[in-house]
């Protein structure tokens, strides 16, 4: 098992599962289908041609949320434990838990209006329990 699918792995046992801080940093995700969509519309258009957009959902969560909904979505019950970064680096995962220890210090929430602007149809059509089944099958 990779690092990446030990939390869901902790999540379906029902252990506890470690977040960064107090987890209340935004941040925003956006399915491959829904980014999909949005690069095959920017395909044929001209005014979108050498142009660079931020494709991500334009719902934010918290880490907090995020790990709510991830446990619902799998019929879990984890507690979700708040460790300071530095305590999760010096953890058994060391170095390969460092997204997971510094990921989550900061606000990740970017304005897409442009590709909105220019690409008007674009909507984030699948949200996290819609999409999450899939990936963690």
């Amino acid at each position: 098992m990779d690092y990446d699918s030990i939390w869901i792995d902790r999540a379906r046992k029902h252990k506890p599962l470690i977040v960064s801080g107090d987890s209340q940093a935004l941040w925003s995700l956006c399915h491959s289908d829904d980014a999909g969509r949005a690069f095959a519309a920017a395909v044929d258009r001209t005014v979108c041609k050498g142009q660079d957009y931020l494709v991500t959902g334009d719902r934010w969560l918290t880490w907090q949320e995020y790990h709510e909904r991830v446990n619902a979505v799998l019929g879990s019950h984890s507690e979700i434990v708040h460790m300071p970064a530095d305590a999760i680096l010096a953890g058994p995962y060391g170095p390969k838990a460092r997204q997971l220890a510094v990921g989550s210090y900061w606000n990740s929430c970017f304005s897409i209006s442009k590709l909105q602007r220019e690409i008007p149809e674009f909507a984030q059509a699948i949200g996290l329990e819609q999409g999450l089944p899939d990936l963690i099958s």
